[in-house]
């Protein structure tokens, strides 16, 4: 089956009554918590049928890579193509939405089970990182995303499927999104690359990389699946990340995509020097919006030296978010299950007041990347370590 860069596919074909609510299966777990909760059972809703008799199935036989304009396609079989329709829903940035549109959020089904539904019709649908796809009866009418901030779930589907375009690793108990862009994309803009041998998890924590290949530069990004809101986030780093080349930035924050506010509720531990060589400083703390740190106001910004050796290049990072208030902090060494002492503090800094955002959709991102896409000045790739992530829910 030509599926392009599928990584994870869940088929389901909806059982209905009480047999699968009293004997769930994971195969059924939409939601991916590796049980049947409220999110999964909405799907049972529709009642055509017997666990007796054949169930609606929904396949895909065509998935268009991230950034390819193909059509997605697939085949429906045990359900009458004069009688259901294909609802499909893509995932992008952090809003599902109905596809062709919002005008004509179903496709038909051919005689012979199949169908084509176009999933690039604006935007920038063609980076879509998931992609749902449901069995409904003709007559009924799916949820209208355009976007929703929630997965969808019409209550009449007889069948759904669920692709994941993006890679997924495994760190530290939390799943994250392995970013791919093919062409220039935000921040630079650059290239960014998922490949195993440019980010990667081993014994030492999750590697990122700045690499060349093929006469270009990619850079690495990943994204925590699930946002967290206020708390204690904590991130250990390892790396000579004090006398990196200068046109290397390397981030851990919170961002919102396609935020209503300002700013994107995004909240940055930072370490580069701009492109500036003689920059005095290689690090900071920002609340966004902030277009130039320093420039943007102390309320907002604050620059700060690092200095690490070959002998001592790890740090850990705090950062307390609370409402109407946050305070950054970073050590020198390894601390992310213990109070780290005061000695060892490289910096801190505590913002307050209406500058503060309040919590909703923001995930947690790390990145390493290139300053205005430019190429390193020393001509060569380099790599930092996320050590660790450790959250704390305030209490």
């Amino acid at each position: 089956m030509p599926v392009g860069r599928m990584l994870r596919v869940v088929m389901v074909p909806i059982l209905w009554g009480t047999a699968l609510a009293q004997n769930p299966t994971p195969s059924a777990d939409l939601n991916g918590n590796g049980s049947i909760g409220p999110e999964d059972l909405v799907l049972l809703q529709a009642a055509w049928g017997s666990v007796n008799q054949p169930t609606a199935q929904i396949s895909f036989t065509q998935v268009p890579e991230i950034g390819s304009f193909e059509d997605l396609q697939g085949k429906v079989e045990h359900a009458d193509p004069a009688s259901h329709v294909v609802a499909v829903y893509i995932l992008v940035g952090d809003g599902w939405w109905s596809k062709p549109s919002a005008e004509l959020p179903t496709v038909p089904i051919q005689p012979d089970g199949t169908w084509t539904a176009d999933i690039t019709t604006g935007g920038i649908d063609e980076l879509a990182t998931e992609i749902l796809a449901f069995v409904i009866p003709s007559e009924s009418s799916p949820p209208i995303c355009a976007p929703c901030f929630e997965r969808p779930a019409p209550l009449s589907a007889a069948a759904f499927i669920h692709v994941d375009r993006e890679r997924i690793l495994r760190f530290d108990g939390r799943d994250w999104r392995v970013k791919r862009r093919d062409t220039p994309s935000g921040p630079g803009p650059n290239y960014f690359s998922d490949r195993q041998q440019d980010v990667f998890v081993d014994s030492e924590g999750l590697h990122l990389t700045v690499t060349q290949r093929d006469e270009k530069w990619y850079c690495t990004e990943v994204v925590l699946t699930e946002s967290l809101g206020y708390g204690t986030y904590v991130f250990g780093t390892g790396g000579r990340l004090d006398v990196q080349d200068p046109n290397l930035v390397a981030g851990l924050f919170t961002y919102e995509m396609d935020s209503p506010i300002p700013g994107d509720r995004e909240l940055d531990i930072e370490f580069t020097r701009w492109g500036d060589p003689l920059n005095p400083d290689n690090a900071q703390f920002v609340i966004q919006p902030c277009g130039m740190c320093p420039g943007c106001g102390a309320e907002r910004c604050d620059r700060f030296l690092a200095t690490l050796s070959e002998e001592a290049s790890e740090m850990t990072h705090f950062m307390e978010w609370a409402p109407g208030t946050v305070t950054f902090r970073s050590y020198l060494g390894k601390h992310l299950d213990s109070a780290p002492p005061v000695e060892q503090l490289i910096h801190e800094k505590t913002y307050t007041g209406a500058q503060v955002p309040e919590p909703d959709r923001e995930k947690v991102r790390v990145n390493y990347w290139l300053h205005l896409g430019h190429s390193p000045t020393n001509g060569t790739d380099a790599e930092f370590v996320l050590t660790g992530f450790r959250f704390t829910p305030e209490r």
